[in-house]
C-alpha cells in the first residue's frame, strides 16, 4: 500500500455521537414529527368541542411524548453522564488539593505583606515625623541666629530646614503609598513578590442592610424568583408593592 492509499490519522474513529442517537432513535423523531404535523392542522381558536377535543388531546399526546423523550434522554445521558463525573473526580482531587495548599500559603503570604506594609507605613511616617523635628529645630536655630545679626549662620541652619521639610514632604508621601510599592520585593529565585488591595465587606447584621440601595446591582431573574416564592407561600393575602398577585387559570387535560 503506499502511502497516498494509506488511512489517515482519525481513520478508525467512531462517527459523532449525534450522527449514532439520530439513527438509533429514528422512530422517536418520526413520533414527533407526527405531533408537528397535527400541531400544523390543529385549530388556533377553540369554537366548539371539536376544536376542544382535538387541542386537548394535542396537548396531552405532545406532553406524553415529552416526557418519554426525556426519558429516553435521561438513559442516553446517564453513561456520559457517569463518565462525566469520574473525568471530574480524577482531576478534582489534584485540583481540590492543590487549591488547600494555595489557599494556606497564599493566607501566610498575606498575614506576611499586611504586616510589611504596616511596618514600612510607620516607618516612613516615623521618618516623616523626625524630618519636621529637624525641620522646625533649625528653623529655630535660623531665627536664633537671625537675632543674634548672624545672617550668614541663619541662612545655613535656614538651607538645612529646607532640606529637612523636603526629605519630609517625601517621607509623608510615602507613607500613602500603595501596598503594591511598600511591599514590592524580588525573591532569590526571581520571583517578583508584591500586594494589592481591594475592598471587602462583612454582613454584621442581615436585618439591617438597606436592600433598596442594593436595586440597581440584583439581577432581575434573582428578583423574579424572591417574588415567586413570596406568592407561593402568601398568596394575594399579603400586598407586595409594584407586583401584581393574581390567581391565573390554565387548560389541563387528563
Amino acid at each position: 500500500m503506499s502511502t497516498a492509499d494509506a488511512p489517515g490519522l482519525g481513520h478508525n474513529q467512531p462517527p459523532p455521537l449525534r450522527d449514532i442517537l439520530a439513527e438509533n432513535h429514528a422512530g422517536l423523531a418520526g413520533d414527533v414529527e407526527t405531533i408537528a404535523e397535527r400541531a400544523n392542522k390543529a385549530p388556533r381558536e377553540i369554537k366548539s368541542e371539536d376544536d376542544l377535543n382535538a387541542v386537548g388531546t394535542l396537548v396531552k399526546d405532545a406532553g406524553t411524548l415529552a416526557r418519554r423523550v426525556e426519558s429516553i434522554r435521561t438513559a442516553e445521558k446517564a453513561p456520559h453522564l457517569q463518565a462525566g463525573r469520574e473525568v471530574d473526580a480524577f482531576f478534582g482531587a489534584f485540583t481540590d488539593r492543590l487549591e488547600r495548599i494555595q489557599k494556606v500559603f497564599q493566607g501566610i503570604a498575606n498575614d506576611y505583606v499586611r504586616r510589611k506594609r504596616e511596618e514600612e507605613r510607620r516607618r516612613r511616617e516615623e521618618e516623616a515625623r523626625k524630618a519636621r523635628e529637624e525641620e522646625e529645630r533649625q528653623r529655630k536655630i535660623a531665627e536664633a541666629e537671625a537675632e543674634r545679626n548672624r545672617p550668614t549662620a541663619a541662612e545655613k541652619h535656614e538651607a538645612k530646614a529646607e532640606a529637612a521639610a523636603e526629605r519630609a514632604a517625601t517621607a509623608e508621601a510615602a507613607a500613602q503609598a500603595t501596598p503594591a510599592e511598600m511591599t514590592r520585593t524580588r525573591t532569590s529565585s526571581g520571583t517578583l513578590a508584591t500586594a494589592r488591595s481591594e475592598w471587602a465587606f462583612e454582613i454584621t447584621d442581615y436585618s439591617a442592610i438597606p436592600l433598596n440601595e442594593l436595586r440597581p446591582y440584583l439581577v432581575r431573574a434573582d428578583v423574579e424568583k424572591a417574588i415567586r416564592s413570596f406568592v407561593r407561600v402568601n398568596k394575594d393575602a399579603v400586598p407586595l408593592a409594584g407586583v401584581r398577585i393574581f390567581e391565573d387559570v390554565k387548560a389541563s387535560f387528563r
